[in-house]
């Protein structure tokens, strides 16, 4: 219970010191950029796996509050009513840009984390970037589409391979699972490779379980609280759903801060208990010999 106190009061302290809050903002406005036209480009994947869109939208009614569900319909109806390839093709250099600097900001935000400064060179930096943006994108898309596939989708291809209905019950729970080791494996990866000084995967999975579970579970609550007694509407008007979006990016982007800080202060904390303590003997033949020389001097 000691532990957990003072990690919390590191926390508290790395918060401010650290700048978490502007950060958290500065990866929201980001995140915000991309989020719309990486729906077009997730639109247009959902057409060529022949799959509707709008089973991704009913399952993120669980997740994300039902204004900002409704915000990206009425977008994503905008857009398939266009029907214009150069529009899918600037959406999805919008995205790739934007979210290329929403991971610049995170790369700068967990090397904050981690106390030291990014020492690679500029061809090194983009690489990471560019990188790290392609897999958050797959895996975001991953985890939209794994979820609507329900029995109902998993029908046809237990007829083509044969297999026995059994398998559509596994289903049910196992892509779940999917979803979360997607989660958790993109994070860790995050959290190992980002950061200058690799401290290696054992000192990313804390980081990783708080930041996956955490975004997990304030995704639901902010959504029921949202849904239930928040009514950002009657004060923000018709900006009511840009400001809970904002506000859950603001908050998911902590989440993955605070993530790479609790990796830094246990493994900080652990390695100040396994440095030896000093020696008496060295220590009194050292306060000896400078106060012989002080003596000399004199």
């Amino acid at each position: 219970m000691e532990k957990i106190k003072l990690i919390a009061k590191e926390l508290m302290a790395r918060f401010s010191g650290h700048n978490i809050g502007p950060t958290g903002g500065m990866l929201a406005y980001f995140f915000l950029l991309s989020i719309f036209p990486f729906l077009i480009f997730l639109n247009a994947l959902m057409g060529f796996l022949n799959l509707p869109i709008d089973q991704i939208m009913s399952e993120l009614y669980q997740i994300v509050p039902n204004e900002v569900v409704s915000l990206l319909e009425g977008y994503i109806d905008s857009v398939v009513m266009e029907r214009s390839t150069s529009l899918l093709s600037i959406g999805l250099l919008a995205a790739l840009f934007s979210a290329s600097k929403a991971v610049d900001s995170l790369i700068f935000a967990l090397n904050t984390a981690y106390n030291v400064q990014n020492k690679r060179s500029f061809i090194k930096k983009k690489s990471i970037s560019i990188f790290f943006t392609f897999l958050l994108g797959l895996s975001i898309a991953i985890t939209l589409i794994v979820p609507p596939l329900g029995k109902d989708m998993m029908m046809p291809i237990v007829d083509f391979f044969g297999v026995s209905d059994f398998f559509i019950t596994l289903w049910v729970y196992v892509r779940w699972i999917i979803v979360f080791s997607i989660l958790f494996i993109t994070l860790a990866l995050l959290y190992v490779i980002v950061p200058y000084n690799n401290l290696g995967f054992k000192w990313a999975i804390p980081g990783t379980i708080f930041s996956t579970l955490g975004w997990i579970l304030v995704s639901y609550g902010f959504a029921l609280y949202v849904n239930n007694f928040g009514n950002y509407s009657a004060v923000y008007g018709s900006l009511g759903a840009i400001i809970v979006l904002m506000i859950w990016l603001y908050i998911s982007g902590i989440i993955l801060i605070i993530g790479g800080e609790l990796n830094h202060i246990l493994y900080t904390s652990s390695k100040s208990k396994d440095e030896p303590d000093e020696n008496p003997k060295d220590s009194i033949d050292t306060k000896f010999k400078k106060l012989k020389e002080d003596l000399e001097v004199n």
